[in-house]
């Protein structure tokens, strides 16, 4: 059994896989995940685990994972079963480079766009040669819906009812949820678009905890994967393992 850690800023997905399936997986606040982590220890046969982390490692947590597991702490130095043609992979950030890898492990040998609808909207391409080139990245729905309020002196801060089937707003209220929904609309079907005049049979992944707002939205054939990261990480994971790496 393999250990998935994705952590982030405020939340922290936690999976156990066995073999390709998930047999646990939780959402859960980050200062909390140290706990997780030694609960499941006590109750499942994990061998394996690999920690990811968009924010300061938490120092507690891969101790406990490096004194009873083969661990793997990913950064942009960690190997990884396809090309990395990008110019900063220090830079690079690790969730992006786990999306591409999940995407390329179910699709091998396909041009294939990952959307990922989080915090920021990420757009990542990877080509038919297992060749990851980078993409976009731009402002998320709440950073749009916070950014007018704070930039503005009237306009209100949205933070719910996100479900609109208009385009003209008939009052402010409205016209901020058409400006940013419709706005995110448009932009993903315009980069879907874009990838597609340039690559054949391109497929697309869409995954991000708002993507739910937009997939239905979306024009174009997807495969919608909530869980790609997670299964991005445990591939990257097995790969490091096959070449004995940890």
């Amino acid at each position: 059994m393999n250990l998935i850690i994705d952590e982030g800023n405020s939340f922290s997905k936690i999976a156990v896989y066995e073999f390709d399936n998930i047999t646990y997986f939780k959402i859960a606040d980050t200062k909390n995940i140290c706990t997780i982590i030694e609960k499941l220890l006590k109750t499942r046969k994990i061998q394996k685990a690999i920690y990811s982390s968009v924010i300061k490692n938490n120092e507690r947590a891969i101790s406990i994972l490096n004194n009873n597991l083969d661990t793997i702490i990913f950064n942009f130095s960690v190997p990884v079963p396809i090309k990395i043609n990008y110019l900063t992979p220090q830079t690079l950030g690790l969730d992006r480079l786990a999306g591409v890898i999940g995407a390329n492990n179910l699709f091998p040998k396909q041009n294939i766009l990952v959307i990922d609808a989080g915090t920021c909207i990420k757009y990542d391409f990877i080509n038919n040669n297992s060749e990851y080139q980078g993409g976009s990245i731009s402002p998320g729905l709440q950073i749009r819906f916070k950014s007018l309020n704070t930039f503005t002196e009237k306009l209100p801060l949205i933070k719910s009812d996100f479900e609109i089937d208009y385009i003209i707003g008939n009052n402010t209220m409205n016209s901020l949820l058409s400006g940013v929904i419709n706005g995110i609309s448009f932009e993903i079907n315009g980069f879907i678009n874009y990838y597609k005049d340039l690559y054949e049979n391109l497929k697309i992944f869409c995954t991000g905890g708002d993507m739910i707002y937009f997939d239905k939205r979306i024009k174009n054939s997807i495969f919608a994967n909530p869980n790609l990261i997670l299964w991005g990480l445990n591939v990257i994971l097995n790969y490091n393992a096959e070449k004995n790496n940890i």
